[in-house]
């Protein structure tokens, strides 16, 4: 008995060391990444509906990542305004799982042509988003759906996000959030998937965190000259 009591509290303590070692690896990443508020782990292109006319005009997008919250950001414009969906670890993993879900049924051909309008089809998240003319002024905490939409006969892809209410007031006025529907088809798509997943986000962290370190060595051989005259002269501090 009392052989099992030492074993039971000899695993206790590996387990108890080993969760120190990795909070203490953990810490010292976080610390070596502080100096980097956001930095961007992926870009692409996405479409919304054209301001004027039909049909769908293309766009740019960056996804940035903030290694102090966790969070991956989406930026991009629609109808001459800055807009950024934010999405935490959950977001990112509903919008990989919704993606692949968008991939078996379009090779399965079970994608709906007769539906004409946004399609719900595959779960939603809640994220925060920001919006502003030049700068992100406005946010709020809407749920986005993840689904498809034919445009022609072109299957895409899409993100709604519902018209919201912001969470900032100003001037006594609280803006609301117009809604968005973004377009991706599959390629695009996997674009912000790549972008969004643990393995992109590691890597490159890894990356920031080599490259940092490097910068940290000393350097072998420099210009710098020891002038030895200046030593001599300088009698600031005076032997005792």
């Amino acid at each position: 008995m009392k052989k099992i009591f030492a074993l039971i509290v000899l695993v206790a303590t590996f387990c108890s060391a080993f969760a120190a070692k990795n909070r203490m690896k953990d810490h010292i990443t976080e610390t070596k990444l502080g100096s980097y508020d956001e930095f961007e782990i992926g870009s692409g292109s996405l479409k919304t509906k054209k301001a004027i006319g039909a049909g769908l005009g293309s766009q740019d997008f960056i996804v940035n990542f903030n290694p102090r919250k966790n969070t991956a950001s989406l930026h991009y414009k629609k109808l001459g305004m800055k807009e950024r969906l934010i999405f935490d670890m959950d977001g990112r993993k509903s919008f990989i799982e919704a993606y692949n879900a968008y991939l078996a049924d379009y090779d399965a051909k079970k994608l709906n042509r007769k539906k004409t309008k946004f399609e719900n089809a595959y779960g939603q998240a809640r994220m925060r988003v920001d919006w502003g003319a030049f700068t992100y002024n406005m946010n709020a905490h809407p749920k986005a759906e993840f689904g498809y939409i034919f445009a022609g006969k072109s299957p895409y892809f899409a993100i709604r996000v519902r018209s919201i209410k912001s969470e900032e007031s100003h001037d006594g006025i609280t803006p609301e959030y117009s809604g968005a529907l973004l377009y991706f088809n599959r390629s695009q798509a996997g674009d912000l998937a790549e972008a969004l997943s643990e393995k992109t986000i590691s890597e490159t962290m890894q990356s920031l965190l080599a490259s940092k370190e490097a910068g940290d060595d000393y350097v072998e051989e420099s210009n710098y000259i020891e002038d030895d005259s200046k030593s001599e002269n300088n009698t600031e501090y005076l032997e005792k």
